[in-house]
């Protein structure tokens, strides 16, 4: 029996072949997947995580597909995605706060419900995030109000061997980023939220809306995968593109947006190659003019020559990256 027909005949798995991932970025960009897996439930994630281990296959993880840029050669293996399903939501009122747990593939704004809905504070600092769970626990997704990881109470991960519970300071959370064990998959999280007074909740509300307006009026509508880069210290990535002279600068079908410069905005057909020669481009104006180095904020995933990435480049979660050399 070999590797699919051993793969299909795990139940709690939604298999399909050979899928566009174009379709599941915000990018709108990206080859073929061999093997795109979704996952109903932990054990499941499991059983595949140790097939994929025995027989060599090569995997990689996708949450939202909003802060990816996809090879246009595609994705070898398995791309995994957890569905929101995966782990059963829960949330209890304490004396003072609010506990939620939730499946890494329950969209953002589901977590925002619930505290909206159990009077807990927090919205301010998460709202306006796209995504989902997984992909805010494992980036410190936040706004300049705060990051995830200060309501994190513990996380659930799989991996090959099983499934087990870390506490927040095993994932040594920074900004933008957090250090995940090798190998393993974030399934859910679990949160503590302080419960508000009706005045205070009011104005973490209009706090959010107001962040959220600024965010709307500041950023492109064209597809992208968010910032690119992080920002250096307290200097804004943007401005310093955007001080560079490349706000505009196009190749192919990307753009560095005129609307915010650490947006590379997908203007029509663009490529992963067109994304990576602006950033690069980008790296290295930027490093000519203000000696700083641009370290990309943006998950890489599939098939890349090593010619064409940027300094510094991060990939999204997997075992194992497949770069040719």
């Amino acid at each position: 029996m070999d590797f699919l027909d051993k793969l299909t005949g795990i139940d709690g798995i939604e298999l399909q072949r050979n899928v566009p991932m174009a379709g599941h970025t915000s990018f709108g960009i990206g080859g073929e997947a061999d093997l795109f897996a979704t996952i109903h439930s932990q054990d499941a994630l499991v059983r595949l995580l140790a097939l994929c281990r025995t027989s060599g296959v090569a995997w990689q993880l996708l949450g939202a597909g909003t802060n990816v840029l996809v090879s246009d050669r595609g994705v070898r293996g398995v791309v995994i995605h957890i569905a929101k399903d995966a782990v059963e939501e829960s949330a209890r009122r304490g004396v003072n706060a609010l506990y939620v747990r939730l499946s890494a593939g329950t969209p953002l704004t589901r977590l925002l419900q619930i505290m909206r809905s159990n009077g807990a504070l927090g919205v301010s600092v998460l709202s306006g995030i796209p995504g989902s769970v997984g992909g805010a626990v494992v980036m410190n997704a936040g706004t300049r109000l705060g990051a995830c990881a200060q309501f994190i109470e513990a996380v659930q991960l799989c991996d090959a061997d099983g499934i087990r519970e870390i506490s927040p300071a095993d994932l040594h959370f920074a900004y933008r980023e957090s250090t995940l064990p090798n190998g393993a998959i974030v399934t859910s999280a679990r949160f503590k939220f302080q419960l508000g007074l009706a005045e205070e909740l009011d104005a973490e509300d209009k706090a959010a809306q107001a962040a959220i307006e600024r965010r709307r009026a500041g950023q492109p509508s064209q597809p992208s995968a968010g910032c690119v880069f992080c920002n250096p210290g307290d200097r804004a990535a943007g401005l310093l593109i955007d001080e560079s002279g490349l706000k505009g600068l196009r190749v192919g079908g990307a753009e560095i947006s005129d609307v915010h410069a650490n947006f590379i905005v997908n203007v029509g057909n663009a490529r992963a190659s067109d994304v990576l020669d602006l950033m690069r481009q980008a790296q290295a104006a930027v490093e000519a003019r203000f000696g700083v180095s641009l370290v990309p904020e943006v998950r890489l995933m599939g098939e890349f020559d090593p010619a064409e990435l940027p300094r510094h480049a991060r990939f999204s979660s997997g075992l194992s990256n497949l770069v040719p050399s």
